[in-house]
């Protein structure tokens, strides 16, 4: 299910939720260390910088349709585990990096959620949420 959150800023918040059969510490452990086995357009991927055990740098390139230019994207990325009732959560937005070059058009991510909450025995509801300038 997709839904448009109706606000004042000129770039829409998104929300997106959906039921996983998987539990939240592997659905957090898909999204911020696996993106490779899920984004089918994912041309590069890497951390720039680990600033704690919960805290990256994390740079990525996707490719995008013709004739468009491949989209490249820094992002500083924290999560949690084990917080209220099992649910986990990650936050994300763009950042500049010294040892981050563009790779193609450079995407602003001014809001990216996740949020991974248990719904039954090894499964897990993910609501997504984000505002991005694609330029």
């Amino acid at each position: 299910m997709y839904l448009q959150v109706c606000e004042g800023p000129p770039l829409r918040l998104w929300k997106s939720v959906v039921e996983i059969p998987a539990t939240p510490e592997e659905v957090l452990n898909r999204i911020v260390k696996e993106q490779h086995l899920w984004d089918e357009d994912l041309l590069d991927a890497k951390v720039i910088e680990t600033l704690d055990s919960q805290t990256d740098v994390y740079q990525f390139v996707q490719n995008n349709m013709a004739p468009h230019p491949a989209r490249d994207c820094v992002l500083l990325r924290t999560w949690r585990t084990n917080l209220s009732k099992g649910a986990c959560a990650l936050l994300s937005f763009s950042v500049e990096h010294d040892r981050a070059p563009v790779l193609g058009i450079r995407v602003n991510v001014l809001l990216s959620r996740y949020l991974i909450e248990p719904c039954g025995i090894g499964k897990s509801k993910l609501t997504y949420m984000c505002r991005i300038d694609l330029r």
